[in-house]
């Protein structure tokens, strides 16, 4: 932090990140507040879900142009414009609200509009991340970036809890409104460098709106390297999404609400560790290798989730794998901000967005049908693998649910395992400087086609450097990573076994800790319990049922 401080671009990312930090506290508090009221007013699950739908659907629509937007203006002023829309849909809300006016309608357009804004807004200020920082800080500025979002999650829905009581729901969507004008004001008092662009031919026109909007999608096609490493951290997302929607019916199956208040609250406490370990460290420097590693880690850690029912290991393992999450994100948006030129930041930025986000609506739309109506029918007493995995994992309620975050770690080892890092050839474009950066290759000539990175394959990626021709320890590189899945997977089956034999000793475990936790959560009100959850889906019927 101190570091950052020191140098005058990040100065103005610190401010500007302090004013974004308070404005995500401030849409949590919103979030939740509206929720809450929209479950009230309607007792519908399905109105909640499609506020979450309307929250997430345009942000996926408009990214691939919203990113155009980002790279072709003033990434500032773009900032400021989606900031301030996001802020009078809010406002609206709050008038509604006080004359009493506010309809179920409202809500979902006040969240169409504010994920409109997002769309905007976050490639703006992603990119702009490259020209304020310098290029050594970028991982701290990534885990500052995972820092404030752990932090807004937590003490969002906590601050929301404790102040709709006392100033009401008016009041938590007029703070979200004013810290809204904060974030606006920081950017309005600081500047930012101008983004650097190619030169065009003297006295050629400018390329247009949609040709800069193609531009981005081809420089990412024709740029194999990266593509394949979005795909991959798209593939991840997926399998985190899967986790996420499964996670509540599987604990369900096994352990109580409160107990799954406690796993819940894994995320955001794991989230924070790894964030404030990517601030003060900074990340790694070999980013491929270690997105690699911990992807083998959550896949090992899905698979314990899934075959283990006992809350404790559920609760470790979930902070284990967001412990690593800022630390995959960081290295990966350190990549590519090192790899892709700034004037294209925007584009590829906003289209990572849309994989991310388009996770979560895929993994829904997946999980429900597949787990009601073809794995847990397979692992109930007498179903189809009932005979044979069930003798391994259990049968029943849950068990097929188990199986499918098995399988999904298993499809994250081979998604990693695929992606192995090493020595490849190499196809060097005629013409195009190389220079080394993060010991992989980027290409400086002048032009978009220089600039891409089409024919540094995405081994060279993996920040291992270049090895000499006829280097024995070239096959030992290239090995490693399956020697490490085989191991792993020696490892899940050790464990699986261990669990087996164990558990008439893990079981009690278990109801030991639900006592404590009982204990300990009935010192605090129960309308917080359910704040601690991740899921805001499942956080609104959770309050009420319990509160």
């Amino acid at each position: 932090m101190r570091s950052l401080w020191q140098d005058r671009g990040g100065r103005i990312f610190l401010l500007v990140w302090f004013g974004q930090l308070i404005s995500l506290v401030g849409s949590q508090l919103t979030s939740f507040g509206l929720g809450v009221w929209v479950y009230q007013q309607t007792g519908s699950v399905t109105d909640f879900a499609l506020i979450l739908v309307a929250a997430v659907l345009p942000t996926i629509v408009l990214s691939p142009f919203a990113g155009a937007v980002a790279d072709r203006y003033d990434r500032r002023r773009v900032m400021i414009l989606a900031d301030s829309a996001a802020a009078l849909s809010t406002l609206s809300v709050a008038l509604l609200y006080s004359t009493g006016s506010l309809q179920i309608w409202h809500i979902y357009l006040a969240a169409l509009v504010n994920s409109s804004a997002t769309a905007f807004q976050m490639p703006a200020y992603s990119a702009s991340i490259s020209l304020l920082v310098p290029s050594e800080q970028y991982g701290r500025a990534a885990g500052l970036g995972s820092l404030s979002e752990s932090l807004s999650l937590i003490f969002g829905p906590l601050l929301a809890g404790a102040l709709i009581g006392v100033i009401g729901l008016s009041g938590i969507i007029a703070l979200d409104v004013l810290t809204f004008v904060f974030a606006v004001t920081v950017v309005l008092l600081v500047r930012f460098p101008a983004v650097p662009r190619a030169e065009g031919a003297s006295g050629e026109a400018p390329p247009s709106f949609w040709s800069e909007v193609l531009a981005g999608w081809k420089y990412l096609t024709s740029n194999r390297p990266l593509l394949l490493l979005i795909l991959f951290f798209a593939a991840s997302n997926l399998a985190g999404a899967l986790v996420s929607v499964l996670l509540t019916p599987l604990v369900l199956s096994y352990a109580s609400p409160i107990e799954l208040g406690i796993v819940n609250g894994a995320f955001g406490l794991g989230m924070l560790i790894g964030s404030v370990l990517m601030v003060t460290w900074g990340g790694p420097t070999r980013r491929v290798r270690a997105m690699l590693l911990l992807s083998l880690v959550n896949g090992v850690v899905f698979m314990l989730i899934g075959g283990l029912p006992s809350v404790p290991v559920a609760a470790l393992a979930i902070t284990l794998s967001m412990i690593g999450v800022p630390i995959l994100n960081g290295a990966f948006s350190v990549l590519i901000r090192m790899k892709v030129p700034p004037e294209l930041q925007g584009r590829v930025f906003s289209a990572i967005m849309m994989l991310a986000m388009s996770a979560v609506p895929v993994a829904s739309l997946l999980a429900g049908p597949l787990a009601d109506r073809v794995f847990e029918p397979l692992m109930a007493a007498g179903g189809g693998l009932a005979g044979s995995l069930g003798g391994l994992i259990g049968v029943g309620d849950g068990r097929g649910i188990g199986l499918m975050l098995i399988l999904n770690g298993l499809f994250l080892i081979a998604a990693a395992g695929i992606h192995t890092p090493g020595d490849a050839e190499r196809l060097v474009d005629a013409g195009a400087d190389l220079v080394a950066i993060d010991s992989g290759l980027v290409f400086t000539g002048p032009g978009l086609a220089k600039r891409c990175n089409e024919l540094a394959l995405a081994r060279m990626l993996a920040g291992d450097g270049a090895a000499a021709a006829g280097d024995d320890s070239a096959a030992v590189r290239e090995k490693w990573p399956w020697a490490l899945v085989i191991g792993a997977s020696m490892f899940i089956g050790g464990l699986m076994a261990l669990a087996i034999a164990c558990t008439r000793v893990i079981m009690p475990y278990d109801e030991a800790m639900s006592g404590l936790t009982r204990a300990a959560i009935g010192a605090v009100s129960p309308r917080l319990l359910p704040f601690m959850a991740h899921d805001r889906v499942s956080l609104a019927g959770a309050m009420l049922g319990v509160g």
